[in-house]
């Protein structure tokens, strides 16, 4: 990895005729939010207490304008962000980058040497200055050979479990336009989502994470209101079967839901509830099982035990005895809730 010089000056270019001064650098990055007080919060991200000093570079002006595209417009517009004599060199400012990050970008840019090896850390860093400087085409080579690195490390896939390093993963692939990587992981942590999902300052397209709430918000309320039309045909005296069966259905169903935290029902957006849990908590709903007394004619002799049958679905629609019915066409890829099923027992599909 490159190493920050302790004399706090950086000269890329020794016969530079632009100075640009970073100031605060280091400062928290990406932050994911979290209670402090919990002792396995998720990594935060290097953190500076005294960010008072002020890292110098001295840079050529030609392989900025050459190679970004913001440097382009600063050095050849009718403005220049400059302090000192017009003899003297062009004094930049930048604040909060991590100072590491923009030397590699920096080099980069001067066709200077850059590591081989990289992490993600420093990578979301790096991948933040390029996006902001606009210089993402003096980066693909090196990008390539960095992710597979990395990949070389992970078993071939990037983190597909929501949190940090996801959101890390995500804005690289974004940022450097790898679509395979970036799609893999928002389809993966759309599941997962209890919320809205943090941005964390970084440059994800908003949309995106707005798409993932706004299906999570219909997924999980197009479920709950399926529970919520069985109870309250469990609950009403119409019911197509008996006191004893729709009690047994009904106390099942609101004590497996309130063991998951669905109980009572969420009411939208849902905050905490994932579509993941939804569909897991329904799809694994006990199926109660149950015997009544069996005397012919009412005779007590020869007394012995029937299962009892509750054969129907969709409340209101009997099915076929001992036929678990088969989910329809636009529905066999997405879990389905609300089929009983035979033998006394609800099937939560």
């Amino acid at each position: 990895m490159s190493h920050p010089d302790p004399n706090n000056i950086h000269k890329i270019d020794p016969e530079g005729e632009v100075v640009l001064t970073l100031k605060n650098p280091n400062a928290p990055f990406a932050v994911w939010p979290t209670d402090e007080s919990d002792p396995a919060r998720q990594l935060l991200g290097p953190s500076r207490v005294d960010n008072t000093k002020e890292v110098q570079f001295l840079l050529s002006s030609k392989h900025l304008a050459l190679n970004s595209k913001y440097f382009y417009k600063l050095l050849n517009g009718p403005w220049k962000e400059t302090c000192g004599n017009e003899e003297g060199p062009l004094r930049l400012t930048a604040e909060d980058w991590d100072e590491e990050a923009l030397l590699i970008v920096m080099r980069v840019l001067h066709a200077s040497r850059v590591p081989r090896e990289m992490n993600l850390e420093l990578l979301a860093k790096i991948a933040l200055i390029v996006d902001y400087y606009e210089c993402h085409d003096s980066f693909f080579f090196h990008v390539d050979a960095w992710l597979s690195q990395m990949m070389s490390q992970m078993n071939g896939r990037p983190p597909t479990e929501l949190g940090r390093a996801a959101l890390l993963w995500l804005h690289v692939s974004w940022v450097f336009k790898n679509n395979s990587y970036y799609s893999e992981i928002l389809n993966s942590i759309q599941t997962q989502a209890t919320g809205p999902i943090p941005s964390l300052g970084l440059p994800i397209p908003e949309r995106d994470f707005d798409s993932i709430e706004e299906l999570r918000i219909q997924h999980v309320g197009r479920k709950l209101s399926k529970v919520q039309g069985d109870m309250d045909l469990l609950i009403g005296d119409n019911g197509p079967c008996t006191f004893e069966c729709s009690s047994i259905h009904l106390g099942s169903l609101i004590k497996d839901l309130s063991r998951h935290g669905l109980y009572p029902l969420p009411k939208a957006p849902y905050s905490g509830v994932s579509m993941n849990k939804i569909d897991v908590v329904l799809n694994g709903l006990l199926k109660p099982q149950w015997a009544t007394l069996r005397s012919p004619n009412n005779d007590m002799r020869g007394m012995g035990f029937r299962v009892v049958d509750c054969a129907y679905r969709d409340g209101y629609h009997p099915t076929t005895a001992n036929v678990r019915p088969a989910p329809s066409t636009e529905m066999q890829n997405e879990p389905q809730y609300g089929a009983y099923g035979t033998t006394g027992q609800l099937w939560w599909q």
